[in-house]
């Protein structure tokens, strides 16, 4: 049965209905189930996939419900609803499934249990756990591959145990107030490709950097101290998403080593509505300081570089190598020098932020930089040139006051002595025109005869055509 997306079905039963048939898939997210927990599920045996998130619970789940739980069940997601209380040592009452659970986004609160070692996927995250001590140190392995308990209320020090996880691909512990060091048994996470330990009070991650198979790791805003670990560019060959930002007491130089990540970085966010995939660095909101080392300049792959607030000086020569480039953001540093003319040849480069720092000279001229607003370059008083205000090197030789008198005048003479030698055209070529025709018949007798023949013999012959042609048509009529 599925029927799932459907917001104004409302399933309005009995409390103690018992349906007359046994459903092998049940599909009911975004159904109006709730408030109480639709205890008609307990006679089924046979179902192997139960959705029913976001269906408006607000009740506890039953201790019964969990013992009657399918064997066959391989799908299970509860989440989205307002589901409290705690759970029960479910490695005991549920046996030999191998499913993905999803109880995320509830109000479950206390113990996070044990759970069945076949479970494939567990999503426990933004809930109010808060120990999480007897399901991190299980008796037997787990074959669990994803495991998400971030934005809990889970705190102290991460137990030891991580040698029984060994076959997680993906981890996210963010949110939380863990604290201390990451446990050397981290090391035996082999598999773990994707890490999130960001808004922690972590002081030592080194443990991660063995995790040789890691291509996302996001250690962002928590209070991670001292410089970068080499050991990121030195273990974690195949990273693709580092995020580093945020942790305001990290310090130190940027390590040369960081270039060894020649597939840096992959990065999947979703920004509410959008999803961006991306290739990103990003160690923005830190205390680093030193220069950029020339080994970035190998990462040719890279999309998105935001080292913005920091203590970061010298010239950016190396970030004009970054071909691929679209998003560069170096403001509140201590950057000086040129622009590098390269950086006006990334024809791909659609965010820039230099703002507030010591550049100096003009913006090189390119295909992309001079379409960047003013506030792009704003701090940097010895820049100039488009968008920002010319160079001075670039306006008119002589802006004295005195010398544009002296050009306003002449231009007034100029105009004065046009408009003189127009007037006096003007009267000669009536003299010439006039006088040089009537002149000649008033002093000339004979030229006035013939000219005055001329028209009357003119005057003649207009008359008996005309006539004629009068005639003509008249004797036609």
């Amino acid at each position: 049965m599925h029927l799932s997306n459907n917001p104004s079905l409302l399933l309005n039963v009995d409390t103690d209905w018992i349906p007359p048939f046994q459903l092998h898939s049940i599909g009911l997210s975004s159904c109006r189930l709730g408030p109480m927990f639709p205890k008609w599920l307990l006679s089924q045996k046979n179902y192997s996939w139960l959705e029913i998130s976001d269906g408006g619970i607000s009740d506890r789940i039953p201790k019964s419900f969990w013992m009657t739980l399918s064997s066959k069940l391989n799908y299970l997601d509860m989440s989205h609803n307002k589901i409290y209380g705690t759970l029960p040592d479910l490695q005991i009452l549920v046996t030999n499934i191998q499913s993905e659970i999803d109880l995320s986004f509830n109000n479950i609160e206390g113990t996070i249990p044990s759970f069945p070692k076949s479970v494939t996927s567990l999503f426990l995250n933004n809930n109010k756990f808060s120990n999480p001590i007897p399901f991190l140190c299980p008796k037997d392995k787990l074959n669990l591959q994803n495991l998400n308990l971030s934005n809990n209320l889970l705190s102290g020090l991460l137990p030891d145990c991580w040698v029984k996880f060994d076959q997680l691909l993906f981890l996210n512990l963010e949110n939380n107030r863990f604290s201390g060091s990451i446990p050397a048994s981290f090391g035996y996470l082999k598999k773990l490709q994707s890490l999130h330990l960001s808004n922690n009070r972590f002081l030592d991650v080194r443990s991660v950097t063995n995790c040789t198979s890691l291509s996302n790791l996001d250690l962002a805003r928590y209070s991670l101290s001292g410089h970068i670990p080499t050991e990121i560019g030195n273990n974690l060959r195949g990273l693709s998403f580092l995020i580093l930002k945020s942790n305001n007491s990290l310090s130190g130089h940027i390590p040369t080593e960081i270039g060894n990540n020649r597939k840096i970085l992959d990065l999947h966010m979703n920004l509410e509505s959008m999803t961006l995939l991306a290739r990103l660095i990003d160690l923005s909101n830190n205390k680093l300081e030193g220069e950029i080392p020339l080994e970035i300049s190998s990462l040719v792959g890279l999309v998105a570089l935001n080292l913005s607030r920091n203590h970061l000086h010298g010239n950016i020569t190396a970030i004009g190598h970054l071909t691929s480039l679209n998003a560069l953001d170096l403001s509140n540093n201590r950057f000086s020098g040129e622009i590098p003319t390269s950086l006006a040849d990334l024809n791909s480069l659609g965010v820039l932020d230099l703002s507030n720092n010591h550049f100096s000279g003009k913006i090189p001229t390119g295909p992309q930089l001079q379409t960047f607003n003013a506030s792009s370059y704003k701090g940097n008083p010895g820049l100039c040139g488009m968008p920002l205000p010319k160079c001075p090197w670039d306006q008119l030789p002589d802006n004295n006051p005195g010398n544009n008198d002296n050009i306003n005048r002449q231009d007034k003479s100029g105009i004065d002595d046009f408009h003189l030698g127009l007037y006096i055209s003007v009267v000669l070529g009536f003299i010439i025109g006039f006088w040089g025709v009537c002149g000649s018949l008033v002093l000339k007798r004979y030229w006035r005869i013939a000219f005055f023949r001329f028209f009357g013999d003119v005057k003649d012959k207009l008359y008996v055509m005309v006539s004629v042609n009068i005639a003509r048509i008249r004797r036609r009529q």
